[in-house]
């Protein structure tokens, strides 16, 4: 996965989610603005991180929190589907097989 991701963050290099350092640092790291930033998430954490750096935030179904979670938390969209989150973020969606 190492390959389609240009930085990652986790809890043992930045405070935990909520706290916004992992999207500020990626941004920095990057030298994008963190209004430029769209957090990807299927937890409250994940969306409520986002909006605490100022990032935009996209919700997926199939995870920890149910949908209308995510949306209340702020989630600018949320999603069903790998290719609907492929179409809404304007790349195609990879198929990964579980081993």
């Amino acid at each position: 996965w190492e390959d389609r991701f240009l930085v990652s963050r986790t809890p043992d290099e930045c405070p935990s989610k909520p706290h916004p350092a992992m999207v500020l640092d990626a941004a920095r790291e990057l030298g994008v603005d963190r209004r430029e930033v769209v957090v990807v998430g299927d937890a409250v954490f994940d969306i409520e991180m986002a909006r605490a750096a100022g990032a935009d935030a996209v919700g997926v179904s199939w995870g920890v929190n149910a949908p209308e979670a995510l949306a209340a938390a702020g989630a600018r969209i949320v999603v069903e589907t790998p290719e609907a989150l492929g179409r809404v973020l304007g790349v195609e969606a990879v198929r990964c097989a579980a081993s």
